[in-house]
């Protein structure tokens, strides 16, 4: 069994009866044995690669974002579990999807179409390989603040987006807060200012 001029295995047969060198077959058997190596090298890199997608899969699946991957379209392809998580939307049901209708507000969808438009003709766009905030659109309706980064790949004349996004949610009700309190802070210390004054 070969591989180019490496050599994987041997096979052996046996006859009880005692033949003349037969060329033909000779032939036929390295044929054989070249094509099982064939099969043999084909098998082990399907292999490789079925463990590298569930690697990356699993990568993807671990990580603290949410990642959504699109089609040159604007079709999802890709959706991990902090994306499942974040929007309300289970991979089984958003793959293939358009992601305009789904995830991004009304009001942003025009917007969204036109980068979309702007990246397949080449031209520059403002939002890749930056970080941006915007609004999210959950499953239920609501719309939630969110940081964006988006990558854009080009291979074999198509081109395939990643958006890594984090839910600002609570950063931005923890800014809330603390601005409320300084407020509050600012509001007792005018009060006493005046209280101050008013006894003086």
């Amino acid at each position: 069994i070969r591989l180019g001029d490496a050599i994987l295995g041997v096979m052996e047969f046996f006859s009880r009866e005692i033949q003349e060198p037969d060329e033909a077959l000779l032939h036929q058997m390295v044929s054989v044995g070249s094509q099982i190596g064939q099969f043999m090298q084909r098998k082990e890199t399907e292999m490789a690669l079925r463990e590298s997608e569930e690697q990356t899969r699993l990568i993807l699946d671990t990580a603290l974002d949410a990642v959504v991957t699109l089609d040159g379209h604007g079709n999802v392809i890709g959706w991990n579990s902090q994306a499942e998580a974040m929007f309300g939307w289970s991979r089984e049901e958003i793959i293939g999807q358009p992601v305009v209708s789904t995830i991004i507000p009304p009001k942003y969808r025009d917007a969204h179409l036109q980068g979309i438009q702007r990246c397949l003709t080449s031209e520059v766009s403002q939002i890749i390989n930056k970080r941006i905030e915007l609004s999210g659109l959950h499953r239920d309706g609501h719309e939630f603040p969110l940081e964006l980064a988006i990558t854009g790949i080009r291979s074999q004349g198509k081109i395939i987006f990643s958006g890594f996004l984090r839910d600002l949610t609570e950063r931005r009700q923890t800014e809330d807060a603390l601005l409320k309190s300084e407020e509050q802070r600012r509001q007792a210390q005018k009060m006493e200012a005046m209280g101050t004054l008013a006894g003086g």
